[in-house]
């Protein structure tokens, strides 16, 4: 991936994490404007070039301290949910095992609530076929999935995954939001592009994949 400049950096330096050493709440407090400052940068960088489904996964997960891949998942009318872009091969590959088995963080994101989480796939619960699998088959530890607000002809999820358990904390959570309800604006302003650019001519959901896609 590209880093985004800023976010990598600070994390690598331990100014990112969002894990405060000495549990001060002004130290949590500068590590949370230092991580809204770099949000910030990526959302302008975005709004700066043509939307792109690997763009807003790339900056997601950059962004996001601890994340190591993203993904953003989408349900067009009453198909099967679909992948339209991973930071790597690791996200098409554990999302496939959610499709297969019909849960899991994302699936639970997108039909359930607006944010589910797994701290450890290893002993988590809440998905058991799922979270067999996908430890077995990918070696994923640490999900979480946060719903796109979009409208009622699709709905979708925008995905993060870590190799080591208990990686994402409540400060991750609030940051993964803020920048999925910038995807979800994103999304949104394309439907309504292919829908004025395509009228008629296929199904909505078929023109905005292709006009992302592109």
């Amino acid at each position: 991936m590209v880093a985004l400049p800023g976010i990598r950096e600070r994390q690598e330096s331990g100014e990112g994490m969002t894990q405060a050493s000495d549990g001060s709440a002004e130290q949590l407090r500068r590590q949370l404007a230092g991580q809204l400052s770099d949000l910030a940068a990526a959302v302008i960088t975005i709004r700066a070039e043509p939307l792109h489904p690997d763009r807003v996964v790339r900056f997601a997960a950059q962004a996001v301290s601890g994340s190591e891949d993203a993904s953003l998942t989408i349900i067009r009318g009453g198909q099967r949910p679909q992948t339209l872009a991973g930071t790597s091969e690791l996200p098409y590959r554990v999302d496939a095992i959610q499709y297969e088995t019909g849960q899991g963080p994302c699936l639970e994101a997108l039909t359930g609530h607006d944010i589910a989480r797994a701290d450890d796939l290893a002993t988590d619960q809440q998905w058991p076929r799922f979270a067999a699998r996908a430890v077995t088959d990918t070696g994923v530890r640490s999900m979480f999935g946060v719903r796109l607000l979009l409208d009622n002809t699709q709905r979708g999820a925008l995905n993060f995954y870590a190799s080591q358990p208990g990686v994402f904390t409540d400060l991750d959570l609030a940051l993964g939001a803020i920048f999925a309800s910038h995807a979800s604006l994103a999304l949104l302003n394309a439907t309504h592009q292919a829908e004025a650019e395509c009228p008629g001519r296929a199904s909505l959901a078929e023109r905005v994949v292709r006009m992302l896609a592109a």
